[in-house]
């Protein structure tokens, strides 16, 4: 498993994208960028795709919760932490 930046208690991450009348969703994505992965902090340039992160919160309804705001992630991360 990846490193983990955004939250020690990340349960997945969750793609941000347009959703199409079929249901499919389409990530949000920038095709080549040179800042790092806000998840792992890996500097390799490339894709890096919009994601919100869920995450364990006992206290709230269901215990779990989704974190406010976005972070761009690369590729690696987003598989693996879905």
């Amino acid at each position: 498993m990846r490193k983990n930046n955004i939250h020690p208690k990340m349960e997945r991450l969750e793609s941000v994208g347009e959703t199409l009348e079929s249901g499919e969703l389409i990530p949000s994505r920038d095709e080549f960028v040179k800042r790092p992965c806000e998840c792992c902090g890996d500097y390799l340039a490339g894709e890096r795709y919009e994601v919100k992160a869920v995450i364990r919160n006992p206290r709230s309804k269901g215990g779990i919760s989704v974190k406010r705001g976005t972070f761009w992630v690369c590729p690696d991360c987003l598989y693996n932490h879905q």
